[in-house]
């Protein structure tokens, strides 16, 4: 089992048990903030709404009596309307991304766009140059306090109003993605990609880091591998696909009886469900890097070949997961053009499921998924979010995301408190209604009615996701430079304790101004590992540093000391030290080697 994967097994699960962990320990910390208790019956529902006319250009003079807003198709009334209009403000570029509001909140109009480029499996210049489009748009499109991020194959960058670095990551993916692709095509495809590991090979993992490095000073981010409530019944339904291509041919089904064509079907099923489920994975990690921030967010999914699920109710279920987070999808496809999608409707097992590979994939000449089944699927996935899906209608993806840009800059914040307070954990479906002939209306269409009886610690939900993710990346982050020692203690103690020492540079700490003292806050978390990389023991704090105007330089040329003696289970052989300042999102990783 990976370390990652053990990692995430015996680390705390949930944000509760989180909050738990950071609290406990011999450091001074401050107790947390009082956050809000999310309860049916006072949770404010926000729905961001975008209405286009028939150039597809924004509607920007509508009141609140032009709307009418539904849930499970009972009116319901609106409590909250306001317009949103943005323009360049340089004063906002520093401003940090803020996180998930409270309730009270959640009508709060942005002063920017927060932009997340998830780039799909595939060939993405293609005929509408795909990536060129991205640039185009981080270039001369964002406002200078959006803020954007670009993920894909299992990295990703940090959000950032840094355009220009965005930009170096895009030019070094232009460059590299397609001999990239070649070779991840190559390694999961016929019975080893079926059997095989689904992990990157080292030497493919290193071309994917030189695209994501920090040679521009950016930081890159590793992505765990995330699934949905359905990843059980997908997992199903691709090995039924597969047992069927594997297994003798059924002519009263039509099955083709030639050896090399299913041979060839096999081949290509097995390459087409592993891009699938790489974007799918990384689609929900997108919508759960999106999560935890303030409002409405945009995933920009472009992909090459689409993505081609094994039912048609899987697409439904990672559009409730984005429209659940406040995360439209837009969805670019750089090859191919629109088609019908009235016709065809395939099976597993013989069951009717709408759009998805079913096992007639083996009649097919191309051994591939219609483009209809793929289509279907954007749709449904731009349209239940509250975004569009953009299949090469206009040749030239620049020219897609121009209108992307238009459409986002400006629409309207409406919320209404349920007529239904229940917090059941079901989903509540969003109709939204103007009152204007001939436009579009652009909403989420839904969200789970939830609710917590314990406030929700949103700082610690944060700190969560980005050590973990660090614990499975198997270089050194370098956004926080950290070093370290450690040593068994010699002490005849029945426990095994280890004594670490780690020393943190401050240069990329934020610091703020405290009465004159020099303070910040970080999440320090240290993992301890044995001769077989088994882990023994792990250590998470939040720490809390105040320094005069003396020791700030001090630290400022020796490094910031911690001295800790953990407690583990037995020897260990090795330490990964992970630092993270949630101020500005910045991370720093160390592996110390245990005298």
């Amino acid at each position: 089992m990976p370390i990652g994967t053990r990692l995430f097994a015996a680390v705390a699960t949930t944000v509760a048990a989180l909050v738990t962990i950071l609290q406990a320990g011999s450091f001074q910390v401050p107790a947390p903030q009082t956050s809000p208790v999310f309860r049916g019956a006072t949770t404010l529902v926000p729905v961001d709404v975008r209405v286009l006319d028939r150039n597809d250009q924004p509607v920007t003079d509508l009141t609140e009596s032009d709307f009418t807003l539904f849930e499970n198709d009972v009116p319901q009334p609106i409590r909250h309307c306001s317009k949103l209009s943005l323009a360049a403000d340089q004063s906002k570029v520093s401003d940090p991304l803020e996180p998930a509001a409270p309730t009270s909140d959640a009508v709060a109009l942005p002063h920017r766009r927060v932009f997340l480029i998830v780039l799909g499996r595939g060939r993405l210049q293609g005929i509408s140059k795909g990536v060129d489009g991205m640039l185009h748009f981080v270039r001369e499109r964002l406002l200078p306090q959006d803020a954007v991020a670009v993920l894909a194959w299992n990295r990703a960058t940090d959000f950032t109003t840094d355009h220009a670095r965005i930009a170096a990551v895009l030019e070094k993916f232009k460059q590299a993605h397609e001999g990239i692709e070649a070779k991840l095509t190559l390694r999961f495809s016929g019975l080893a990609g079926l059997y095989g590991s689904r992990d990157i090979p080292p030497a493919l993992q290193h071309d994917i880091d030189a695209v994501f490095g920090e040679a521009d000073g950016g930081a890159v981010r590793p992505l765990n591998r995330l699934a949905g409530s359905n990843a059980d019944r997908v997992t199903d339904d691709t090995w039924k696909i597969a047992r069927r291509l594997l297994g003798p041919p059924d002519t009263a089904a039509g099955d083709d009886t030639d050896p090399e064509k299913r041979d060839a079907a096999l081949n290509d099923f097995v390459s087409a469900n592993a891009q699938t489920m790489q974007d799918v994975g990384n689609l929900y990690a997108g919508i759960e890097y999106l999560r935890h921030l303030q409002g409405e967010k945009h995933l920009v999914f472009v992909s090459g070949v689409g993505l081609a699920l094994p039912r048609g109710d899987d697409d439904v279920d990672l559009a409730s997961a984005a429209s659940n987070a406040r995360v439209v999808i837009d969805y670019v496809h750089t090859a191919g053009a629109a088609m019908d999608l009235s016709h065809g409707q395939y099976t597993v097992e013989n069951k009717p499921t709408g759009r998805g590979m079913a096992p007639a994939v083996v009649n097919t000449q191309e051994h591939q998924p219609p483009p209809s089944w793929t289509f279907g699927t954007a749709r449904t996935l731009a349209g239940l979010t509250g975004g569009r899906f953009y299949a090469n209608q206009f040749r030239n993806a620049s020219i897609t995301m121009d209108h992307i840009d238009a459409a986002t800059r400006s629409g309207y914040l409406l919320g209404y408190y349920p007529a239904d307070p229940r917090a059941d954990g079901k989903y509540r479906r969003i109709k939204v209604i103007v009152k204007r002939p001939g436009v579009t209306v652009l909403f989420r269409h839904g969200y789970f009615a939830t609710s917590t009886s314990t406030p929700v610690d949103v700082r610690a939900a944060m700190i969560y996701s980005r050590i973990a993710a660090a614990s499975n990346y198997t270089q050194t982050l370098t956004a926080i430079r950290v070093k370290g020692t450690a040593s068994v203690s010699r002490d005849t103690q029945p426990d095994v304790r280890v004594l670490l020492d780690v020393s943190i540079d401050p240069a990329r700490v934020t610091f703020t101004d405290d009465n004159g003292q020099h303070a910040a806050s970080i999440a320090l978390a240290a993992f301890f590992f044995d001769a077989d990389q088994q882990l023994v023991g792990q250590f998470w704090r939040r720490v809390d540093l105040t320094f005069d105007a003396a020791r700030f330089t001090a630290v400022k040329r020796d490094g910031v000391p911690i001295g800790l003696t953990v407690v583990v289970s037995a020897p260990p052989k090795q330490v990964r030290v992970v630092v993270y300042d949630p101020a500005d999102d910045r991370i720093g990783t160390a592996f110390v080697k245990v005298e």
